[in-house]
């Protein structure tokens, strides 16, 4: 796909003085201040000006009070049933239900069985557990090793079984 070749009067956005790009950032979101600052260092001192941010504060000042009587504004009510703004019983609500949780999450970290009870039970390798072996390994990988160790075995045993079938054969034809 070709390029068109820019005349060769037009300017680049980052060529104009910074007074008209600083009115020109004066127009934008913050969102939109944020994309522009990572186009270059030039865009992103403009754009991280304090006078600018100062200046967007003054104009939203102005801009706001007609929005917030506005008619079309949700009422509090509005807002509180499509989950908007919690009233204080919901965020007290929240408060003690992550409390009885947490209560009940510590009832039964006490009652869990310790890492020698559960040696004990054949739940737990050795190995998995600090103290008892004399290197700790990660269950996953215990796990994996005796895998291993279970297709070597079965592996040995076809090998073994293959030469007592092949022994077998010998001496039917030697019959």
């Amino acid at each position: 796909m070709a390029q068109a070749s820019l005349p060769s009067s037009a300017t680049c956005l980052v060529d104009l003085p910074n007074e008209i790009l600083f009115d020109v950032l004066g127009f934008l979101d913050v969102s939109d201040l944020l994309s522009t600052s990572r186009v270059n260092r030039h865009l992103r001192h403009l754009s991280l000006t304090p006078l600018l941010h100062a200046r967007r504060l003054r104009s939203n000042r102005a801009i706001l009070p007609p929005l917030l009587t506005s008619p079309s504004r949700p009422t509090r009510s509005d807002l509180i049933a499509r989950s908007i703004v919690r009233p204080r019983t919901t965020a007290v609500s929240s408060r003690l239900n992550r409390s009885l949780t947490a209560i009940r999450l510590a009832r039964r970290l006490a009652a869990r069985p310790s890492l020698e009870m559960l040696v004990q039970r054949a739940v737990l390798p050795r190995e998995c557990v600090p103290g008892l072996a004399v290197v700790h390994v990660a269950p996953g990988l215990v796990a994996r090793r005796r895998a291993i160790e279970r297709e070597r075995l079965k592996d040995g045993l076809r090998g073994f079984v293959g030469m007592l079938g092949e022994g077998r054969r010998r001496e039917q034809r030697g019959n």
